[in-house]
């Protein structure tokens, strides 16, 4: 649910899916830095 708030995660723009899993592990990345720091 917290990777809803980035659009490129949510809407999928990237056709290679190694792409989109890099965005993805980006997000949560972010979401875990925000949330400990």
């Amino acid at each position: 649910a917290w990777l809803q708030n980035y659009r490129r995660i949510l809407v999928r723009f990237d056709r290679l899916v190694e792409n989109y899993i890099g965005f993805v592990h980006l997000g949560c990345l972010v979401i875990l830095l925000k949330h400990y720091f």
